[in-house]
């Protein structure tokens, strides 16, 4: 295995705890594109200490499952930033639609389609953020089942319950009707947008300005 570091000044970001084994390190710098190399790899031994409680019998499996877990995380904090992308662009169209002096029927019927598909993604994401905070939400969604499942797992030395385990499975099975209902609400923003330019109506941040 191996791991290599740029810019030292920059921070190094914190992963899962590795597997005992042999690793290679090296350091680079990064500057105006162009790398140079600062010492060559060196070679060093992480070892178990015996200070574990409870410590995982097949150390590889719980490695591996870390890191399924951080692969899936990683990938709902992308489609997370887009649809915070789509949503922050909708104030900003509904003041452009309000300018236009045009009829805006079906232009006001597509910005209200996205904005009813906005909400149904973010209460299946997220949840119910209010029912959140009283306490008294039944539904627990696959962004916050699979943060609890990570915050557990991240700097934990024990083997993963079977709890976390079926949870990271469950958030992973409803995570993909997610992904598909922000890909498509990404076709209806790009649609809506280009309605907007069409019908010549004011600049909205994110969207391709109109060649004169």
């Amino acid at each position: 295995s191996s791991a290599s570091f740029y810019n030292p000044f920059a921070g190094v970001s914190e992963g899962t705890l590795v597997n005992p084994g042999t690793y290679t390190i090296d350091m680079s710098i990064l500057k105006a594109g162009e790398i140079t190399k600062v010492v060559d790899p060196l070679s060093f031994n992480v070892v178990a200490l015996n200070n574990t409680v409870m410590p995982a019998d097949d150390r590889e499996s719980k490695v591996n499952f870390q890191r399924k877990v951080s692969k899936l995380q990683a990938e709902m904090g992308e489609y997370s930033r887009k649809l915070s992308e789509i949503s922050n662009k909708m104030p900003y169209i509904d003041e452009a639609i309000k300018k236009v002096e045009k009829p805006v029927d079906k232009i006001s019927k597509m910005a209200w389609d996205v904005k009813q598909s906005i909400k149904e993604v973010n209460l299946k994401f997220y949840g119910n953020n209010v029912k959140s905070r009283l306490d008294i939400q039944s539904y627990l969604s696959p962004y916050s089942r699979l943060g609890s499942v990570a915050y557990y797992q991240k700097y934990s030395t024990a083997a993963p319950t079977k709890t976390h385990m079926d949870s990271y499975e469950i958030a992973k099975e409803e995570f993909k009707p997610i992904k598909l209902m922000i890909d498509e609400l990404k076709v209806k923003m790009t649609d809506l947008e280009n309605q907007l330019k069409d019908i010549g109506a004011a600049y909205t941040p994110g969207r391709p300005k109109a060649i004169n």
